[in-house]
């Protein structure tokens, strides 16, 4: 008998990941890959200022 008792089932899980189903590791992923600010201070989006405009415009330079 498993610490969990006999009605809970081991599923596959990444080993970076223990203890997490596969669909909350992609989920996770997904989530990290559509970060504006990313943890190490780096960012996606900068600010740009265009010449005879007048503020800045948001340029994301992905979608660009």
């Amino acid at each position: 008998m498993s610490y969990y008792g006999s009605s809970y089932h081991i599923v596959n899980v990444d080993a970076k990941y223990p203890g997490y189903p596969p669909e909350h590791i992609i989920a996770e992923k997904r989530r990290a890959r559509r970060r504006l600010l990313h943890k190490d201070g780096s960012c996606n989006v900068y600010f740009k200022h265009i010449f005879g405009e007048w503020g800045s415009y948001v340029v994301d330079i992905f979608t660009t």
